[in-house]
């Protein structure tokens, strides 16, 4: 039975919950990635999840490699430094609990591609939710493509072998004007 949809009339229409596997986007590669990877990988993600200055972000990636970049990121997103095995995965799952989701946004967006999300993905299409799901070519659980209503596969490596990245091309202009201000880093032009 799915049940209707019910987003609170205070949320911004269209706001997105976005869910980043950091680890993920850079294809595993995590260890020798460096701030430019990030930028690009994170570059990629926002053109492709279709990020907006009002959405809330939840970024979690192991302690070394957020170490490294979460000054980088933009100050608005909330950083998660996760240990283990799958510890990434667990700590935006325990972010995204789905009723939360339902009533705050319209929209949930993963970044990544990992099965762990999919009984996340499930139970919010079930209840009349967007679930989209954006990761890199190669690395989708089928369980989890089953589940999103969208599907966006970043076709290129986030990180390449030795060679400085290509600079991301400029977001699409925001749709609708900002909650409230948000300095935005240069690499995501507005």
């Amino acid at each position: 039975m799915v049940t209707r949809r019910l987003v609170d009339p205070d949320v911004p229409p269209g706001r997105a919950l976005h869910l980043i596997d950091l680890e993920n986007l850079l294809d595993g590669r995590h260890e020798q990635a460096d701030v430019s990877d990030v930028r690009w990988a994170v570059g990629r993600f926002c053109r492709g999840a279709d990020w907006r200055r009002d959405d809330l972000v939840v970024v979690a990636a192991n302690p070394a490699l957020l170490g490294r970049v979460a000054y980088d990121l933009p100050a608005g997103w909330q950083k998660v430094a996760a240990r283990g095995a799958d510890g990434a995965d667990r700590a935006l799952l325990e972010r995204a609990a789905p009723d939360l989701v339902r009533h705050r946004f319209h929209r949930l967006v993963v970044g990544s591609g990992d099965g762990a999300f999919a009984d996340l993905a499930r139970a919010l299409r079930r209840a009349g939710g967007e679930v989209w799901v954006v990761a890199t070519g190669g690395h989708v659980s089928r369980r989890l493509a089953r589940c999103a209503s969208t599907l966006v596969l970043l076709d290129e490596p986030a990180v390449t072998n030795g060679t400085a990245p290509l600079a991301p091309p400029p977001l699409r202009p925001c749709r609708r004007p900002a909650a409230r201000p948000v300095t935005v880093p240069a690499y995501v032009s507005t």
